[in-house]
């Protein structure tokens, strides 16, 4: 009878922990399941970000060659500007030329007419 009892008792037991391990079996295949899940969420993620990514790229190198075409425009328009600017100041030597002579033809003028007035009294 006793060893009937312990038979009993270790079945007990190995049937209990049989429970408990398809139980942990039965967790761990869950904790699986949710692994697989966020795998495939952060993958999707990953791709995202990636064509995010992608795009950034894309962008970068769009105002990179923005940015060399504004810089060329800079350029121009700065040669443009020396050049108007040594255009003006050829103008502004001419006109001071033409003053200058403007002044000496008044002044021979002005001497002529002194002239004449004298021989004309």
């Amino acid at each position: 009878a006793v060893v009937s009892t312990q038979s009993t008792g270790e079945r007990d037991n190995a049937k209990k922990r049989c429970d408990e391990l398809g139980l942990q079996l039965k967790l761990t295949k869950e904790k699986l399941t949710i692994t697989e899940k966020d795998k495939k969420t952060l993958a999707a993620k990953i791709k995202l970000l990636e064509t995010e990514l992608d795009s950034s790229y894309g962008e970068n190198e769009n105002m990179k060659t923005e940015n060399i075409e504004l810089e060329y425009e800079v350029d121009r328009m700065e040669r443009e500007r020396n050049t108007q600017s040594n255009e003006l100041k050829c103008v502004e030597k001419e006109m001071t030329m033409k003053e200058q002579k403007y002044n000496t033809l008044e002044a021979n003028l002005n001497d002529l007419v002194e002239v004449c007035m004298a021989y004309g009294n």
